[in-house]
């Protein structure tokens, strides 16, 4: 079976599986993918799906705690207010009033961790823009897959004409740069990143590595930085292809082509089987 997308009917622009000897033999056999299933699969979903986590935990914090939140802020903004009014006179309540507002702003706003995920979901289906359109010239793109071992996932892996590739999304913002090896952004070492997108892509390697065999050629490591300087000729990094979203596609579809599409078709076939998308996902995944 291969996924397919319908052309024309009451179904034109859903996404099914069809026989792939449908065009020699008009095997009929199709099978609908469910519409939560494809909600799933869908790039940042793994991040998304944490920050809804983390979001909701936090909602429930804050509404056990909210009477004790409010009756605390009151209370400090009118101390504030009866320590003030002899100096500022008639403000003293607009800043006791901003006082309650800000206090009540800085205990309930979202935790960190959470604003984190939300921004590493936006990375992803930024890198998403750039990547669906490859479907058209023979890529298949494969988003969210767990590690072999359960620890993490793996944002996507596009497998085209031009092999097989990894990529790692991030959102970050200032400068990044590569000083003797190791990666850095704004000032911060990140290598800690390299080290991640290389993992995947040596897992990715131990499963379809026989069928790139034959095309003398192996699973390319890259990580996609959005909101940063990438380096302008410097862009690799312990094995590791750095680019941005602006370079993204033209670092993937640029090079000899290796793969025909037979191949390409078997590879993504494998990797769809052997590591388990989103919509297998367990609470002890997370």
């Amino acid at each position: 079976m291969r996924r397919r997308t319908a052309r024309q009917g009451t179904n034109a622009g859903r996404d099914f599986w069809g026989c792939s000897r449908y065009r020699i033999d008009e095997c009929p056999g199709t099978i609908d993918i469910a519409p939560d299933l494809e909600k799933g699969s869908e790039p940042g979903a793994f991040a998304q799906e944490r920050f809804d986590r983390e979001k909701r935990a936090h909602e429930l914090r804050m509404r056990a705690m909210l009477p004790s939140i409010v009756a605390f802020a009151a209370l400090m903004g009118l101390g504030e207010v009866f320590l003030l009014a002899p100096a500022v006179g008639p403000w003293a309540g607009i800043v006791g009033l901003v006082i309650f507002v800000l206090a009540v702003f800085a205990v309930t706003r979202l935790p960190r961790e959470a604003l984190f995920w939300e921004k590493g979901a936006r990375g992803e289906r930024r890198s998403a823009e750039v990547l669906d359109p490859l479907g058209k010239r023979g890529f298949v793109i494969l988003y969210n897959r767990l590690m072999p071992d359960g620890r993490g996932d793996i944002d996507a892996i596009a497998i085209g004409p031009t092999g097989v590739w990894v990529i790692e999304t991030k959102n970050l913002s200032g400068a990044v740069e590569v000083v003797r090896d190791r990666l850095f952004v704004k000032d911060q070492d990140r290598q800690a990143m390299v080290d991640q997108v290389y993992r995947e892509a040596f897992a990715v390697q131990q499963i379809v590595g026989d069928l790139l065999a034959s095309a003398v050629t192996m699973v390319v490591p890259v990580l996609c930085i959005h909101g940063s300087r990438t380096p302008r000729l410097d862009r690799t990094v312990g094995g590791v292809r750095i680019a941005s979203g602006g370079n993204l596609a033209s670092l993937l579809t640029s090079g000899l082509k290796k793969l025909d599409p037979d191949l390409v078709q078997q590879i993504a076939t494998v990797l769809d089987r052997k590591l388990r998308g989103p919509w297998f996902w367990e609470a002890e995944d997370f």
